[in-house]
């Protein structure tokens, strides 16, 4: 059942939703001086913590469209109450990063929102000046036992790989110093061995990272084409690394290792991208998903996961979408996938065409354990989540779609970005959006498809957001959302791309009072 869609006057709304919070300090004040109250709790929709759509990233001087950052990814220390950003971002002529795209952070406080420090550069790929070298795609997560943070990317190196168009997938580890900044701990390390060093035709993409507490372990994931009999140049899996500790020494456990098997082995036409990856830390398990193509002679791409044991073997990989199988104009694609302790159960989310070949929307599958203890599909079939502008209409679509879940509240939050027809919202007018799942019901709750992001004036599709991320913070039982975005507010111009971000609470309680009795 579809709810809603929020009011199109965002501001009103966000002015009156606060407004009560204020009236409510007032009667409280009051009521110490008349009498004491008996006091109910009023749960209010769920809606942004201000401040709205606040900048994160300052990538070279403002007003400087040839300097931007792109492709954020979102990380909570929830021993610090702070989120770790990461982009990947260039700048010309900076004591940053003069001539090519490197990975950068910035801490920002669970608490205001407020920026912690200023932005630092993570990634090293090549000398100052030499774009040549470049970083793409970070992602990032939080190690609770070490109070660090792993960050990881892929690109090309010019001290360890001979060969300058050869990409191997990075990582950089962060800690903290005595006064609260992050320091990168020890050096850049190379997470990936696609190939014979040397040659380029071998690349990984998109790596996707998590932690384990319990093992004090991370397990990076990535797509990549290797030359391991029997596969062949162009076939890409998906494959992964542990790095864990011996003692103070950071390392691998072993070689990377193959996750996915798509098609015939020595056949290039099925593939296995975009992988993510999440963590079942009760039972110390994984569960890494991707799309892929299992036909070798034609188009078929659906979403495909498979779980990792705690003693690091594997379950047979599964299909988990059903787009059209069979069905080269129906496509799943770009999957995220998050865990929920409470039920022991998973939710993967990705970006789909299923009634309507040329018309994407974001859908879900919902997964849950066997008696036999493997995966299996629960709840609605490939269920839809999105609903961008009328059915049918080409010009409205959702894409890459993340996730994460608040146990406190029994809510899972999808973001993803699109174009829609709300309120004063105009065709090609790209924001960001997101939906509410109840993890008992399994059904939306609050507004549909509300929107998250305000690039630029209202009705402008010159301004736009791209390419969500999302994480959740247990101290505050909210979510942090980031994107990559033009917005008009100055100083900066149309074209000057940055990251920014936004909180969101599920609920926000305020408490009335019902009756008063004299002191």
């Amino acid at each position: 059942m579809n709810n809603p869609k929020p009011p199109s006057d965002r501001g009103l709304f966000f002015i009156l939703r606060y407004l009560g919070i204020v009236l409510t300090l007032m009667v409280i004040l009051t009521s110490t001086l008349i009498g004491s109250p008996v006091w109910a709790a009023i749960e209010l929709t769920p809606g942004e913590i201000p401040p709205n759509d606040f900048r994160i990233s300052h990538m070279g001087p403002d007003g400087d469209t040839s300097c931007i950052a792109s492709n954020s990814a979102v990380a909570y220390n929830s021993q610090r109450d702070e989120f770790l950003v990461v982009w990947q971002g260039y700048i010309q002529g900076s004591v940053f990063n003069p001539g090519g795209t490197e990975i950068y952070g910035q801490l920002i406080d669970g608490a205001t929102a407020s920026l912690i420090g200023n932005m630092k550069r993570i990634s090293f790929m090549g000398l100052d000046g030499d774009n040549n070298y470049l970083a793409f795609r970070p992602d990032v997560t939080y190690n609770s036992t070490r109070n660090e943070f792993l960050v990881v990317w892929e690109g090309n190196e010019n001290t360890v790989i001979p060969n300058i168009n050869e990409y191997e997938i990075w990582g950089q580890r962060l800690s903290y110093n005595v006064f609260g900044g992050l320091v990168l701990t020890g050096s850049e390390l190379r997470l990936s061995n696609m190939g014979p060093d040397g040659d380029p035709a071998f690349l990984p993409y998109r790596p996707a990272v998590a932690y384990n507490h319990i093992k004090d372990e991370y397990l990076v994931v990535w797509e990549g084409d290797d030359n391991t009999p029997p596969l062949v140049d162009g076939e890409k899996e998906i494959f992964g690394q542990y790095m864990a500790y011996a003692g103070d020494l950071f390392g691998y456990l072993a070689a990377d290792f193959r996750i996915s098997y798509m098609g015939p082995n020595g056949n290039p036409n099925s593939d296995a991208l975009s992988p993510d990856i999440a963590i079942n830390e009760t039972d110390e398990e994984y569960l890494v998903v991707w799309h892929g193509n299992e036909n070798p002679i034609g188009q078929d791409d659906e979403i495909w996961g498979r779980l990792i044991l705690a003693n690091r073997s594997f379950e047979p990989q599964q299909k988990y979408s059903d787009m059209g199988t069979g069905e080269s104009d129906f496509f799943a694609n770009n999957p995220a996938v998050t865990y929920n302790p409470d039920a022991a159960e998973w939710l993967i989310v990705w970006e789909g065409n299923k009634e309507f070949p040329v018309r994407w929307e974001i859908f879900g599958q919902f997964l849950g354990y066997t008696t036999g203890g493997l995966l299996d599909q629960t709840g609605i079939d490939d269920f839809r989540i999105s609903d961008m502008g009328p059915d049918g209409n080409p010009s409205y679509n959702a894409y890459s779609s993340k996730v994460d879940y608040d146990p406190l509240k029994k809510k899972y939050l999808i973001v993803w970005y699109g174009v829609d027809n709300i309120g004063t919202l105009e065709n090609f007018e790209q924001e960001i959006f997101g939906q509410l799942i109840d993890a008992n019901t399994r059904t939306e709750v609050g507004y549909n498809d509300f929107r998250l992001s305000d690039m630029g004036p209202m009705g402008d599709n010159d301004y736009m957001a791209s390419n969500p991320s999302v994480a959740y913070s247990n101290m505050h039982s909210n979510f942090l959302i980031t994107w990559e975005g033009d917005d008009n507010i100055a100083p900066l111009v149309n074209d000057e791309i940055e990251i920014f971000g936004q909180r969101y609470s599920v609920r926000l309680p305020v408490f009335l009072p019902l009756v008063f009795k004299d002191s």
